[in-house]
Formats: structure tokens, sequence, C-alpha cells
């Protein structure tokens, strides 16, 4: 649930500031295919997860799974916080060996 509260806190900051020249960089450069298989189309977070996905914010739990339910780890957090940074200044995430968060940790 909080996964769900902090996706569409962003999203409705994005959306609301959207006209703003300051935003720019968040474009929608990814195409959601309703690959997340628990994420029913019908649902009141649907089109939060889409946006999300498409700006390059989240990717899921894995290439299938969103995991709307399950809490939002320390990790994910560090992840969304770096990719924000990244898009808003126009920078790169170096990817570095390890686990998966290891390079948003390097970049933060």
């Amino acid at each position: 649930m909080k996964k769900i509260v902090i996706s569409i806190f962003l999203m409705s900051t994005f959306l609301i500031s959207s006209a703003s020249a300051i935003l720019n960089n968040f474009i929608l450069n990814k195409s959601y295919s309703d690959q997340f298989t628990d994420v029913a189309s019908n649902s009141w977070y649907y089109n939060n997860v889409k946006i999300a996905y498409e700006l390059g914010l989240l990717n899921g739990t894995t290439t299938t799974t969103y995991s709307p339910n399950s809490n939002i780890t320390v990790a994910e957090v560090q992840a969304l916080v770096a990719r924000i940074h990244s898009i808003y200044y126009n920078t790169t995430i170096e990817p570095v060996g390890g686990a998966w968060y290891t390079q948003y940790i390097e970049y933060c």
C-alpha cells in the first residue's frame, strides 16, 4: 500500500506541474502493455502504475509483477529518488556490480 501511495503522490506532483518547463526531461520513454499481471486494468491505481513505468521511475518487482500490496523498501525508495534526480538533471546512472540497488546508492 505504501508503494501505491508514493506512486500516486509522485504522479500527482508530475501531472499538476506538467506545464512547467522545469519538467521537460520527464517524458514517456517506455510503453506499458499490461505486463504487470497483478495490476488489473480496472484498478484505481492502474494509470499511476502505467505513467510511473512509462516515465522510467518504477520498473516493478519483476518483469511481470508490480506488487502493489507490498511495502516499499529503502532500496526501492533510493532507486526512485535516484531516477527522479537523474531525469530532472539529465544525468546517467552508471551500472555497477553488486546488488540491483548498488548503482542507485552510488549515484546518490
